[in-house]
């Protein structure tokens, strides 16, 4: 019907299911010029529809045709954390209690995860999405991994991979390698995210974005009233 998104790799469309008259969102990848691995997309796909919760975006099938892969998916029609934001509240989101109601949900999806040894590896606020209903729904699994490999669990991954902002200085040290805690982390940047409007650090080049991550304390929310005493010991 319409495009709705696009993305480094894919392009995001609206579309109706004709035999159901079902509205669904088309997420289409062209395998010619993307160079993402075949078996990349296939582990996305794959950790995608096996995946069942109610805070993880529906995935009801995916076709190649010529050379343009299609995903398709549940249409969340309100957008974004991120796009709401950016439209509506440029300085953050100022009630408290809509932020508190987010990370519930999010944190809903991530104990999901994180309970099937699966790291999502890019939690923050654009991959945070909304539907007509009001539900809140993780969405975006290019780079969730599994910890569970063969049946043995992996102890750490070693990729870096993942938005520079919203990364834990383990993700960005390669050698040490990191578990679910940097989903953690994420989720703490995503916070500060939805009360400011910004990121920490999101003005700065992706370089100077992992210097300050390695070098610096974690961020925090600025010690002002108007963020209630919880609120900062969560981020905490």
């Amino acid at each position: 019907i319409s495009q709705v998104g696009k993305g480094a790799t894919a392009s995001v469309y609206v579309a109706e299911c004709i035999p159901n008259g079902k509205i669904v969102a088309l997420k289409t990848i062209d395998l010619e010029s993307c160079p993402i691995e075949i078996e990349h997309l296939r582990h996305e796909v794959v950790f995608w529809s096996t995946s069942q919760s109610p805070n993880i975006v529906e995935y009801y099938g995916s076709f190649v045709d010529g050379p343009i892969l299609y995903i398709i998916m549940e249409y969340m029609s309100a957008g974004s954390c991120y796009e709401i934001m950016r439209y509506a509240y440029k300085r953050g989101i100022q009630d408290e209690c809509i932020i508190a109601a987010i990370i519930h949900e999010v944190l809903n999806a991530l104990v999901y995860f994180h309970e099937n040894r699966q790291i999502h590896r890019d939690i923050k606020a654009g991959n945070i999405l909304i539907n007509e209903n009001g539900d809140i729904k993780i969405g975006d699994f290019g780079i969730a991994a599994n910890l569970l490999e063969n049946g043995q669990r992996k102890r750490a991954r070693f990729t870096v991979i993942g938005t520079p902002c919203y990364m834990a200085p383990e993700v960005l040290k390669e050698e040490e390698g990191y578990t679910e805690k940097a989903d953690v982390w994420s989720l703490g940047i995503t916070a500060i995210e939805l009360a400011l409007g910004a990121a920490p650090y999101s003005n700065l080049y992706p370089l100077e974005v992992i210097v300050k991550i390695v070098n610096s304390p974690p961020p925090q929310l600025p010690d002002e009233s108007r963020f209630s005493a919880a609120f900062k010991d969560f981020v905490k």
